[in-house]
């Protein structure tokens, strides 16, 4: 039966999503692959509403054999879909009573539904399809693991300094005019796990690369790259993003670095080979208007 509120046990929903989103055909892009992690998330940081609103989860016999989640965001009316998952018969029918109990509790909170599914996903495919559901694009998932990664120093790569903070944020906004994080914003989340590398030209800078690092879960990101127009296809790029990969392998121990990329780019993904990372699969992106 569907649980009633208050009554998901979070350490056993998030062995359950990672049980299964580490299977091509279960697997679902914003969830996370270790069970620690996804219990962080949900424990943490996991939608704008209570965790029991946020949830439909299916039970058998005490244990959990479907799950579907809606990651929400209040101020816009948007919500990441987790899931769904199902470890049973009838994928179709566990879908659909789960999407019908999870819409009941967000109500009209949320508008527009995201599902970023991995290619192999055909339940998923079904699902968003039955729902009405479009597809919206298609996006390539490359990773590069710290036993593999051979570091090279490059002693014209350097952190940012505060002489060169205003050519930073000029570059950054001329590259990325509207995204999630200015170049203030960037400055102000520098610290020991988070870092800007820069190449210089002279009185400007070349290029830079901004990344994020989570040692608890040997994690990392490569949020941001640019490179100054004058000094692209000079190989700046890609001497960036090896020195940002030394810092996440060799200075906080991380594991591997995975970053996902419209496919349609060519560009980013032959850079970001060229730096090593290997494609690992697809995910095509959803859009479910409600």
């Amino acid at each position: 039966m569907i649980t009633s509120k208050n009554s998901i046990n979070l350490n056993m929903l998030a062995e359950f999503i990672a049980r299964l989103n580490n299977i091509d055909e279960h697997h679902v892009g914003y969830c996370g692959e270790k069970q620690e992690e996804i219990l962080d998330s949900l424990t943490n940081n996991f939608s704008d509403i209570r965790i029991d609103d946020s949830f439909s989860v299916i039970y058998k016999e005490e244990k959990i054999i479907a799950a579907l989640g809606a990651d929400v965001s209040l101020e816009d009316k948007t919500a990441e879909l987790w899931g769904p998952f199902i470890n049973g018969e009838n994928p179709e029918e566990l879908s659909l009573a789960m999407w019908e109990d999870l819409s009941s509790k967000l109500s009209d909170k949320v508008h527009t539904f995201n599902g970023f599914y991995n290619s192999k996903n055909i339940h998923a495919d079904k699902f968003m399809k039955m729902l009405g559901g479009v597809k919206r694009g298609n996006h390539l998932i490359l990773k590069v693991v710290n036993k593999d990664f051979i570091h090279e120093a490059d002693l014209q790569i350097k952190e940012l300094s505060k002489e060169r903070y205003d050519d930073f944020i000029k570059l950054h906004e001329d590259a990325f005019p509207e995204t999630y994080y200015t170049g203030q914003e960037i400055i102000d989340k520098i610290d020991n796990h988070n870092k800007v590398f820069v190449i210089e030209n002279g009185y400007s800078l070349s290029g830079y690369v901004y990344v994020e690092g989570n040692p608890k879960f040997k994690e990392g990101n490569i949020e941001f790259i640019a490179v100054s127009p004058t000094d692209r296809k000079k190989g700046i790029g890609t001497r960036l993003i090896k020195s940002s990969l030394a810092f996440l392998f060799d200075s906080l121990k991380i594991d591997e670095i995975t970053i996902c990329v419209d496919f349609g780019n060519s560009k980013a993904i032959n850079l970001y080979k060229s730096a090593g990372f290997k494609e690992i699969y697809f995910l095509n992106h959803y859009i479910l208007e409600k």
